[in-house]
């Protein structure tokens, strides 16, 4: 088991509340939370995080652990890449936001040159594997790779944190 060491997993833009605004109040409760989350864990012994790099809340996350880096210099990210060509299809502001975090990336690990149907299952495997906690970002949808990722981790007796970016809706329409 790596002692102090959590891996990212969630959704992707299109299934978060806020979808790409990053502007927006519900985004920018979440970055609070997940800031103030993350700050706990490097606070506890946590000091390298694993992101799979992938549209939404790994950047997300990803980003956060690099502005936390000015406070915590010896905390360490590192990208977990399923294949080289991974943001070949994304728009140009997508692919920049993957090349500005993995230019400050403290080490990357390819798990596959080229694209393969499991390379994305090869990649979860191994941020559980070498985990062990995992930081979920997960709503109500039940299916997909954060759902395969949370149950690898579960058979594996990791700790698992959700954060559900839905309670976040529901406490701006209360307001």
């Amino acid at each position: 088991m790596n002692s102090g060491h959590c891996a990212f997993t969630g959704h992707r833009p299109e299934k978060l509340p806020w979808k790409n605004d990053e502007t927006s109040e519900l985004f920018l409760a979440f970055q609070n939370i997940l800031h103030c989350r993350l700050k706990s864990l490097i606070e506890n012994g946590f000091h390298t995080f694993y992101t799979g790099m992938a549209r939404g809340i790994d950047t997300i996350c990803a980003e956060c652990i690099l502005n936390l880096k000015h406070d915590f210099p010896n905390i360490k990210l590192i990208a977990v890449i399923p294949h080289r060509k991974q943001s070949y299809k994304w728009s140009e502001q997508d692919k920049s936001k993957y090349n500005n975090i993995l230019s400050k990336c403290d080490d990357s690990v390819l798990i596959s040159e080229n694209y393969s149907k499991n390379c994305m299952f090869k990649r979860n495997d191994y941020l559980v594997s070498n985990s062990n906690i995992v930081l979920a970002v997960l709503s109500d949808q039940f299916r997909g790779g954060t759902i395969y990722t949370l149950n690898k981790a579960q058979s594996l007796n990791k700790n698992i944190i959700i954060i559900n970016p839905n309670d976040l809706k529901t406490y701006f329409l209360n307001k």
